[in-house]
C-alpha cells in the first residue's frame, strides 16, 4: 500500500504544482494542459466566451482586450498590447506575419496571470 501512495504522490508532483488551467481557472488538465487534455477534462471546453465569443474558455479568463481588439493581455499597460508604450516589445499588427512572436507573449502573459492568483 505504501508503494501505491508513493506512485500517486509522484504523479501529482509532475503536474505543474501551483499552476491552473488558463481556460477554466481550475487545476491543470494533465502535465501540459494542452488542447487534447483540455478537450477531455476542462469544464470550459464547451463554454462560449461572452467577451470574444470564442468557444473554449470562461469570460473571466478571456485574454482579448476589448479596447484594442488584440489577444494576450488584459489591459493597455501590458507589454503585449500593440498600443501600449510599456515595455520594449515591438507591436504586432493584425496583418503581421510575426504571429509566433505574439503567441510567445500571449503564453507568457497567460502563465504570469495564472500564477498571480
Amino acid at each position: 500500500m505504501g508503494a501505491m501512495s508513493t506512485t500517486c504522490s509522484n504523479q501529482r508532483q509532475t503536474l505543474a504544482p501551483g499552476w491552473n488551467c488558463w481556460a477554466c481557472g481550475g487545476p491543470p488538465h494533465g502535465q501540459r494542459n494542452d488542447h487534447k487534455a483540455r478537450s477531455k477534462n476542462c469544464e470550459a471546453w464547451t463554454f462560449k466566451c461572452g467577451k470574444c465569443f470564442t468557444k473554449g474558455h470562461y469570460t473571466m479568463n478571456c485574454s482579448e482586450f476589448i479596447t484594442c481588439g488584440y489577444w494576450g493581455h488584459r489591459d493597455s499597460l501590458s507589454r503585449a498590447c500593440p498600443k501600449s508604450t510599456a515595455g520594449g516589445r515591438n507591436p504586432v499588427s493584425k496583418g503581421s506575419n510575426k504571429k509566433s512572436e505574439h503567441d510567445v507573449g500571449y503564453i507568457f502573459d497567460q502563465l504570469c496571470s495564472t500564477t498571480e492568483r
